[in-house]
Order: structure tokens, then C-alpha cells, then sequence
């Protein structure tokens, strides 16, 4: 009689984009690792999110440490309620914690009663971070030394933003930064395939194409390995638009070597691509925001501009603010039907539009159904 391998989905988080999240080792995961650099003092995060709509009946989640998941008891219990609620079970690893019944056994009841305890120091360590931190505050501003805290500086946002194709002076704009901070991690050269907008679909691309060839190697990988320098240059040949055939070029050599990298590290590891799409997704939700939230309000109807805002629930309100847009103009197509579906304006809107002369300064820069 066969049995079927159970699922273990990890998930690690750190507060800050400058912590590492290495440390959190998850040794038995063999499915996808959520992660995500945001405080833990709410549960609305992203990555915690998709993980809770992800597992399934009879999957384990791993964390590490139970002030990972959370930092407040409340919200502790109700995260992990939830993984329970989908007959799922969490395994927290440096508190050897394992909860796996919804109603609660009559063995999970010690445990249940250190994991409530856990949960209140983590919560009670934080709030004596907050208070010590707060009295040093107060003791600087008291003798006249307290300047604030200082911009963090998101290199690999920097750095991302510059590969999308954005210029410094915007980039320190929207980041609150010095251009000088700005400069100083311009790439010596604008690497478009490194952008995560391109790598996340790339990626995605190579994942699906290569996923039947890696499920057949049945761990005897060398004959892969060694037929991948052509491999790859197939996989450009009919992915990269404009492709030369010469891997070696100076147009072409950084991805080549990119896809090279890629598909050695899929084959050794089989978590390689949900760790970096995760990582990926969360990059892009950091650039758009600039680009989106914080780029000029000039008044364009930009297509993907709008549909992110609405995406993201922001009003139309805060759409008219953030993009110039006049409102009525903004009104005609904000709560639209088909636009609300497809993501575009379709022909007999625009005309109603510029029927009644909303346009004023607006370009028509947004996406029209033919």
C-alpha cells in the first residue's frame, strides 16, 4: 500500500529589508517557502496571506519561531485558527510546538498552553523594545540631541528601479533620498533582464518549459547538465525577442549567463523557482508602488497605472490626487463595466468622454479596445 508524501510549506519572515532571512532554516519544507520583510505586528501581509490561501487539507506549515508568525497574541492565535480551520497543522521548529486538531486534543493541551505563553512574551518583548527605545528618545530630545531616524536606503529597490529604466532624480523623489545615495548604486550598466518585471515572467517561462524535463531526470541530472549550454540558447532562441543566436555577444552575454544560472539552480534545487517568485512578486509590488503611487500626477489615463490603483484598493478620490486626472473625466471610467473586466476603455467610452469635453489636458494615453 502506497503513501502519499505530505506536503510542508515553510514560511519566514524578518521586519526589515536589511535582515536576512538565511537564518530561519526550514530543512523539511518540500513545497513553497512564503517570504516577506514587513513588521509582524499585523497580520495583513502578503506573503502570510497567499500562504494561508494556499495550503490544503492534510499540508504541515513550518515557521521557525513563533514571534516570526506573529507579534501579538491575538493575532498568533488567529493565524494559526486559520491553518487549522483548513485542516492543515503548523509546526513552529525552535519551540518544538506541533498543532494539528481544530477542537483540540486532549494532548494539545500543554501545548496549547506554553504556545499562549509564548505568544505573551514575544508580545510583552516588544512592547519593552518600544518602551526602552521611546525613554532614549525622550532622554536625546531632552538634551537637545535627537534628529529623528535617518531614510533607510532599499539598495535592491534602487537598484530595481534603475534596471525598470527610471532616472535617478526620480528615484530619489519618490524614495525621500539624496540623489548622491542614488548615484552611488547606479549599475555600470542597465541590465533590462535583471528588472523584476522581465525576470518574473522570463522565469516563469523557463519554469514551465523545463518543469516535464526535470520531473523525468529521476536524480540522475549529469546528462541535463551537460547538454544545457544549448538548452538555453533554445530557450532564447524562442523567448527573447530580437535574439541573435550568439550567446557570447556583448547584447546578450548577461542573459545568456542569467538563464545558464537559472535552470542549473532548478535542477538543484527543486524550491529554487517558489523561493525566488516569491521574492520576485514582492520586488515588483515595491517598484510599482513607486512608479504608481509616487510618479508625476501629469494627468495621463495610463491603463496599467489605474487598473494597479484599483487592484490595490485605492478610491477614485485618491486616483484624481495621485494621477491629476480631472475627476469627472475619471468618473466616466473608474466604476465602468467592461473596464472593471478588461482592463481597458472601450471605444464608445472615449467618445463620451470627448463628447463632453472632460479630457482638459489629459492625454489618451490608456489602452483602447479596437
Amino acid at each position: 500500500m502506497s503513501s502519499t508524501k505530505k506536503t510542508i510549506v515553510g514560511y519566514r519572515r524578518v521586519s526589515s529589508t536589511s535582515q536576512s532571512l538565511a537564518r530561519q532554516e526550514l530543512p523539511d519544507v518540500n513545497d513553497r517557502i512564503f517570504e516577506e520583510k514587513l513588521s509582524g505586528a499585523t497580520k495583513e501581509r502578503p506573503a502570510l496571506q497567499e500562504m494561508l490561501k494556499y495550503i490544503r487539507n492534510g499540508d504541515e506549515v513550518h515557521v521557525h519561531s513563533i514571534d516570526r508568525l506573529a507579534r501579538n497574541l491575538r493575532d498568533l492565535q488567529d493565524i494559526v485558527q486559520s491553518v487549522l480551520n483548513k485542516d492543515a497543522s503548523i509546526r513552529f521548529i525552535t519551540e518544538g510546538l506541533h498543532f494539528h486538531d481544530r477542537e483540540g486534543s486532549q494532548g494539545d493541551h500543554l501545548q496549547r498552553l506554553m504556545f499562549q505563553m509564548l505568544g505573551a512574551f514575544a508580545e510583552f518583548e516588544k512592547n519593552i523594545i518600544q518602551s526602552r527605545r521611546q525613554e532614549g528618545i525622550n532622554t536625546a530630545k531632552a538634551a537637545g540631541k535627537y534628529k529623528g531616524r535617518g531614510k533607510t536606503i532599499d539598495d535592491e529597490l534602487i537598484i530595481d528601479l534603475y534596471n525598470e529604466g527610471r532616472k535617478a532624480k526620480e528615484i530619489a523623489e519618490w524614495l525621500g533620498i539624496g540623489i548622491a545615495s542614488v548615484y552611488r548604486l547606479k549599475p555600470k550598466e542597465i541590465n533590462i533582464y535583471a528588472a523584476p518585471s522581465y525576470r518574473i515572467g522570463y522565469l516563469t517561462h523557463m519554469h514551465e518549459r523545463c518543469r516535464d524535463d526535470l520531473a523525468q531526470l529521476d536524480g540522475n541530472n549529469d546528462a541535463f547538465v551537460a547538454d544545457l549550454p544549448s538548452y538555453a540558447t533554445q530557450f532564447m532562441e524562442d523567448y527573447v525577442e530580437g535574439y541573435d543566436g550568439n550567446p557570447t555577444g556583448p547584447e546578450f552575454k548577461t542573459l545568456y549567463e542569467q538563464v545558464l544560472n537559472d535552470i542549473v539552480k532548478m535542477v538543484e534545487d527543486p524550491l529554487f523557482y517558489e523561493r525566488e517568485r516569491t521574492s520576485l512578486i514582492e520586488r515588483c509590488r515595491k517598484v510599482d508602488h513607486e512608479v504608481y503611487v509616487k510618479g508625476k500626477a501629469d494627468g495621463v489615463m495610463d491603463r496599467r497605472r489605474l487598473s494597479w490603483l484599483k487592484d490595490h484598493h485605492y478610491t477614485a478620490v485618491q486616483a484624481v490626487e495621485i494621477t491629476g486626472i480631472d475627476a469627472e473625466t475619471l468618473a466616466v471610467i473608474w466604476d465602468h463595466p467592461h473596464v472593471e473586466k478588461h482592463r481597458r476603455i472601450p471605444k464608445d467610452v472615449m467618445a463620451e468622454i470627448k463628447a463632453n469635453s472632460l479630457m482638459g489636458a489629459a492625454n489618451t494615453k490608456m489602452d483602447v479596445d479596437d
